[in-house]
């Protein structure tokens, strides 16, 4: 799994269906290793959309979503490539989804990717002592 810089981060890089067909670029969503947040956290993410040779394109009406709200909150950026993801609260796994009309006039050619997310318990900041019934002990 390779990886492109963008800005000050690095995301992995990953694949987007279209019409049935896969294509690759170095940043869109869809990884095949699960970004993995702990119940406090949150990350950026960006999309950068690529032609079918690879040069940049332009996209319209970005719209990020989150497959499972419980899990997973997305929030989008006013241009809407990137967004904030961010754990809502329980472990679990969750996706977050990007659509958008890559067509370049006024048909509409929806690009949709993916990017799994799996949210695990964040470090201890308490304990509990829990006792079992009482019992009578054994005599020897």
């Amino acid at each position: 799994m390779g990886t492109d810089a963008f800005g000050d981060f690095t995301f992995p890089q990953i694949s987007v269906a279209t019409g049935g067909r896969i294509m690759s670029g170095p940043l869109s969503l869809g990884m095949r290793m699960p970004l993995v947040l702990t119940v406090t956290q949150e990350a950026d993410l960006a999309v950068v959309a690529f032609d079918a040779r690879g040069n940049p394109a332009q996209v319209a009406e970005p719209r990020w979503s989150s497959s499972d709200e419980s899990v997973l909150g997305v929030v989008q950026s006013q241009d809407g490539m990137s967004a904030v993801v961010r754990a809502a609260g329980p472990t679990g796994n969750a996706q977050v989804v990007f659509r958008c009309d890559a067509d370049l006039g006024e048909g509409v050619v929806e690009l949709m990717g993916t990017l799994d997310v799996e949210v695990v318990a964040g470090q201890a900041v308490s304990v509990s002592v829990v006792a079992s019934a009482p019992r009578e002990q054994a005599v020897s």
